[in-house]
């Protein structure tokens, strides 16, 4: 492009630039805050938005409404006993307040009244679901003080009725504190104009799920009374399980009471120290609450199947021994191996299943029934590692033992792997590059002669395939001075050319030339000469039109395939001893001189 249009593209660039920005000069705002609004996802003004979102019936609102609307059916589900919908409607509540979070973080609403509401929402879920614990915990009390007034079992029958009192006093600390954030959540509701009718409704079930959980309590104790129970106690420490048998992956609540005096029934002692035993080995430990009731919980996990005895034990007083049955349940393993990599590596994945994931369970990969690697499967039941297998075919099955488990042993499906030399080379070409790795090769050839190209054509003067053209020969006598003219041995310290006085006679022989040089200026010079002419012919037969860059060493490999080369590589040898190992002996300056001999005659005889 020529000089003057440049200048005039850069001209029009900056006269555009100069309008655009005088545009703006008389009212540089770029948008307002009350009638501007970006929906785009890259420009966020939030405090529109904000204002916008206040006013909108397509975003926070119907949030809001959502969670209002959901807590009335999960109150109704737990009264009705219907524990799985109560849980159902848990998580779609759960979702509905996560929703409405985001919407607030992203709206940066952290000091409004809608996180208030989400604040007040929070603590509502967190109550519904102790709610449903305990409701959960009520009827399998209900369940076993009917059995053991049936048993006509006294003392087991009082530490579930004081198990059950508990109970009852926290479902209705739960429905107190519940009212205290159903009024926050419909004020601020009412002031959005929301309709808080299933808030509301919510409420008053909840109030009627305590009464009729009080009913039922009086009309237990009026049929406890009838029976009339004796009043005393073999023991002061009770222990309850719930449920007395299970399989792996079942949860054993133990629960209890520890009574204030031995015999008799009156409320029991708070901040005693109760631990469980399994089998006689401690399992868990907890301390009694204010009422003197205590409950922990014990997963059953690697625990054999079968009966195993579990009492509670509080310094020196022990509860009664009760029985839990372990029943044994099959297994499921799983293996999965990839191909080998370049090394021979494998990865093994798989699992450990008994109807759930087996979490910390031992399995043994065994490869072709002789090696073992010992693997552990994560809390997932799931469990990966790599295997570097020799070339061959060879077999690898995943087995689990079920070894300290409530579970039966099994093994996976054998996986077999061929590892050949073929295999270990990864694979270039695969049938979806089939096209994309010639292109590439292509490429890079082409690449590679594009650089020749430059390479060849920046020296000037020089054609692009002068390389390829085969130099003339020349008079017998010149071509070896003509070839070395510019030769510089390489070393500061080497002197230059010698006889730099009047040039040589053009008759003069190599031999000739060599006894005069070698008087004059000593065998290294004189060696120097000679290596100069011999180059030159070697040079001019092989095409080499810069031969001087050549070492003498790399010049002499470049002839191995002719038949003149084991001479002249013989006279090279001799020749860097002289001429770069400095030796000057009579011995050292005989063999070179034999060295001349034999190589001219070669050279003479294969060159004419």
């Amino acid at each position: 492009m020529r000089s003057d249009a440049k200048y005039a593209l850069i001209a029009a660039l900056s006269l555009g630039v100069l309008l655009a920005l005088g545009l703006f000069l008389s009212s540089p705002l770029l948008y307002t805050l009350e009638k501007d609004t970006f929906p785009s996802r890259f420009h966020d003004n939030t405090n529109v938005l904000k204002m916008q979102s206040l006013n909108s019936t397509t975003d926070v609102l119907p949030l809001m409404q959502d969670l209002l609307d959901s807590t009335g059916p999960v109150v109704l589900s737990i009264r009705i006993n219907d524990i799985e919908q109560a849980r159902r409607d848990l998580e779609l509540f759960a979702k509905s307040r996560g929703s409405l979070n985001n919407l607030i973080v992203k709206l940066d609403m952290s000091a409004s009244e809608m996180e208030e509401f989400s604040k007040s929402k929070a603590l509502q879920q967190q109550l519904l679901t102790e709610l449903l614990n305990s409701s959960v915990s009520l009827d399998s009390l209900e369940n076993l003080e009917i059995r053991y007034r049936d048993q006509n079992n006294p003392d087991m029958l009082m530490s579930v009725q004081y198990e059950g009192d508990a109970l009852r006093k926290k479902v209705q600390e739960l429905y107190n504190q519940y009212q205290v954030e159903t009024g926050k959540v419909t004020a601020i509701s009412t002031k959005f104009g929301l309709d808080v009718t299933e808030e509301e409704k919510g409420l008053l079930e909840f109030g009627s799920y305590v009464q009729e959980i009080d009913r039922n309590r009086n009309q237990q104790d009026a049929l406890n009374r009838a029976i009339d129970f004796p009043i005393r106690r073999s023991s002061q420490l009770s222990l309850l399980l719930n449920p007395e048998s299970g399989v792996y992956g079942d949860r054993i609540e133990c629960f209890g009471y520890y009574f204030s005096l031995y015999g008799y029934r009156i409320e029991g002692v708070p901040g005693k120290e109760v631990t469980v035993f399994l089998d006689n080995a401690p399992v868990s430990s907890t301390v009694t609450d204010e009422l003197g009731s205590y409950r922990v919980t014990i997963p059953i996990e690697r625990i054999p199947a079968g009966p195993h005895s579990l009492y509670a034990q509080s310094g020196t007083t022990l509860s009664d021994i009760q029985t839990l049955k372990i029943q044994p349940v099959g297994s499921a393993t799983t293996l999965v191996v990839t191909r080998p990599n370049s090394n021979g590596d494998v990865t093994c994945t798989g699992s450990v299943t008994a109807n759930r994931p087996v979490r910390l369970a031992p399995v043994q990969l065994v490869r072709d029934t002789t090696h073992i690697t010992e693997v552990s499967t994560d809390a997932r039941g799931q469990f990966k590692t790599t295997l570097r297998l020799p070339e061959g075919r060879h077999t690898i099955v995943a087995r689990f033992s079920g070894e300290g488990f409530p579970i039966t042993a099994s093994e996976s499906t054998p996986q077999v792997v061929d590892v050949s030399i073929r295999q270990m080379i990864p694979s270039v070409i695969s049938p979806d590059t089939k096209w994309e790795i010639p292109m590439v090769i292509a490429g890079t050839l082409l690449l590679f002669i594009g650089i020749a190209w430059y390479y060849i054509r920046r020296e000037p003067g020089r054609g692009t395939f002068d390389l390829l053209t085969r130099a003339e020969p020349t008079p017998p006598g010149t071509p070896a001075t003509d070839l070395s003219a510019s030769y510089v041995e390489p070393g500061a310290d080497e002197p230059r050319a010698p006889s730099a006085g009047t040039p040589p006679p053009p008759d003069e022989s190599l031999l000739a030339r060599y006894a005069r040089i070698l008087k004059a200026e000593g065998l290294s010079a004189a060696a120097w000469v000679v290596y100069r002419q011999f180059a030159g012919r070697v040079a001019n037969e092989m095409f080499i039109p810069k031969h001087t860059a050549l070492t003498p060493r790399e010049l002499s490999r470049s002839c191995i395939e002719r038949p003149f080369c084991r001479a002249f590589s013989s006279f090279v040898s001799t020749y860097e001893r002289v001429r770069y190992g400095g030796q000057r002996s009579v011995a050292m300056q005989e063999e070179f001189e034999s060295r001349i001999h034999s190589t001219q005659s070669e050279l003479e005889k294969r060159l004419p």
